[in-house]
């Protein structure tokens, strides 16, 4: 585990921050082995796993002497959503931190559980939420052996890799803002990519002064702000087409002058858009063959704070794309942030479809709480198949998600008798989250597809724990599924 004292001796929180990205990145901290046999030496602990018709769903015992531990599966394996094999794995490997042990092996029921699952759950508990703390004194599992047959071997690598990619992605998001702030994620996203000999780009000083609704939430904090892509191409020829995700970054959101009050608290976590995008370039970057068209990642990053120049409710903006937007609500600032990245990075790149990925709305937690993130469809009637597809991938993937079709009443609430539009209206009561949705659509130019993918609440920090993964980290949300769509994605037949 780093020890963030460390940076009293000289480290940079910069450097800290980088570090720290590429050890989660590694899996560094933790032994992995495969094995097709391991005997029962007495330093390691094993985990077992049975069907029961008694013991519910991953009850943990210990077994007899301290061998080991015995975990249920429950009466019918083959109803585990692969979340639940994730949760599941992570909950047991929580346990063994717990009990202070330093070496377990995990004997896979392959007739009963995806080995690249189990994985995925293994190494995303084992993700250190405590490297503030002065006094540790556990600190974790150092080695962990998968007892599979060899022809599963490769996805539990899969598994362990898609975890770190979350990994980086939930510890990003539990960062203090006053150490991942704005410059601190911007150094980080363009020294990242940069060294992996991506292509990064940024606004000009003249695209920026136009960035009207960006200035606008960013004017609190005395005008930080910054857009960053990044540009994936696949490993046999770039596409002249490409598809744009736009993560929104509030390093910190208090609401502006709609301010939050005690809800400010864990607010941190509202740049799980970025972040989540993070994870997944970080990801495709080093798997460039997955992809069959050219992908770019963009990153609006600010904050929503209260100053002596916070802009206003009343107050009207003029976008990147010339549109005039009337503030009706501060606290709806994400979608402002993201249209201007949105519009803006349509005049760079020849732009087929535009996914913001955002924990934009309280309505979308309301709705789905933590088990799943709310995706946006523009015009969903006409692609019915394509619904179905994405839904399924979702779940298989272990990252859900549920469908929103896009109706235009949604629109009408945004009507301003002042401004082109206004940024939100009558609350989360009036459709909150569709109103986002349809915000956002008066920034992709003609031709553009617009697909949202709103997490808020799967990105949400839980401050208590739970679903194996540990305290004050978010949920796993977007890395997986955006993963999961560029993996699967088949060029159309022209």
């Amino acid at each position: 585990m780093a020890d963030f004292r460390q940076l009293v001796t000289g480290e940079s929180v910069h450097d800290w921050i980088a570090r720290r990205v590429g050890e989660i990145l590694s899996g560094a901290g933790t032994a992995f082995e495969c094995v097709a046999a391991v005997g029962m030496d007495p330093e390691l602990t094993s985990v077992y796993f049975e069907v029961s018709e008694t013991r519910p769903k991953g009850d943990v015992q210990l077994l007899s002497g301290g061998a080991g531990l015995s975990v249920s599966l429950g009466k019918d394996p083959s109803k585990l959503f692969p979340e639940d094999i994730i949760s599941l794995f992570g909950g047991v490997t929580l346990k063994d931190q717990a009990l202070d042990c330093k070496q377990v092996v995990f004997r896979l029921p392959l007739q009963h559980i995806d080995p690249q699952f189990a994985a995925m759950g293994v190494q995303g508990a084992l993700l250190r939420g405590d490297e503030l703390q002065t006094k540790v004194t556990n600190l974790g599992i150092e080695r962990v052996i998968f007892f599979a047959e060899e022809d599963q071997f490769p996805a539990i690598e899969k598994g362990l890799e898609l975890a770190r990619a979350a990994n980086v992605s939930r510890w990003l998001s539990a960062m203090p803002p006053n150490l991942l702030n704005v410059t601190a994620f911007a150094t980080l996203v363009a020294s990242r990519f940069a060294e992996m000999g991506l292509e990064v780009f940024a606004p000009s000083a003249d695209e920026y002064t136009k960035m009207g609704l960006l200035k606008g939430v960013a004017a609190g904090n005395g005008g930080h702000f910054r857009v960053l892509a990044v540009r994936i191409d696949p490993l046999s020829e770039p596409t002249e087409k490409v598809i744009a995700y736009v993560g929104k970054t509030l390093v910190f959101d208090a609401g502006g002058l709609n301010i939050k009050g005690a809800h400010a608290r864990g607010m941190k976590g509202d740049m799980g858009g970025g972040a989540s995008i993070f994870g997944s370039a970080s990801y495709l970057a080093q798997h460039r063959e997955l992809l069959t068209r050219s992908v770019v990642f963009v990153w609006t990053i600010t904050e929503n704070v209260i100053g002596p120049d916070a802009y206003r409710p009343d107050d009207v903006l003029t976008a990147f794309n010339g549109v005039t937007v009337e503030i009706d609500n501060t606290d709806a600032e994400g979608r402002l942030a993201l249209a201007d990245a949105m519009a803006w990075i349509c005049t760079k790149v020849e732009v087929t479809q535009l996914v913001p990925v955002c924990t934009l709305t309280g309505a979308a937690v309301v709705a789905f709480g933590s088990a799943a993130s709310a995706l946006h469809l523009k015009d969903s009637r006409r692609r019915l198949d394509e619904v179905g597809r994405l839904e399924r991938l979702s779940f298989d993937s272990g990252d859900s998600v549920n469908i929103i079709h896009h109706h235009p009443h949604a629109a009408a609430i945004l009507a301003s008798h002042i401004a082109d539009i206004k940024n939100a209206g009558g609350g989360n009561k009036n459709g909150g989250s569709s109103q986002g949705f349809a915000f956002l659509l008066n920034f992709a130019p003609n031709g553009v597809d617009v697909m949202e993918l709103d997490i808020a609440g799967k990105a949400g920090l839980d401050f208590a724990g739970g679903n194996g993964l540990q305290a004050g980290t978010s949920l796993p949300a977007a890395v997986w599924f955006v993963i999961a769509i560029e993996g699967t994605y088949e060029v159309p037949v022209q």
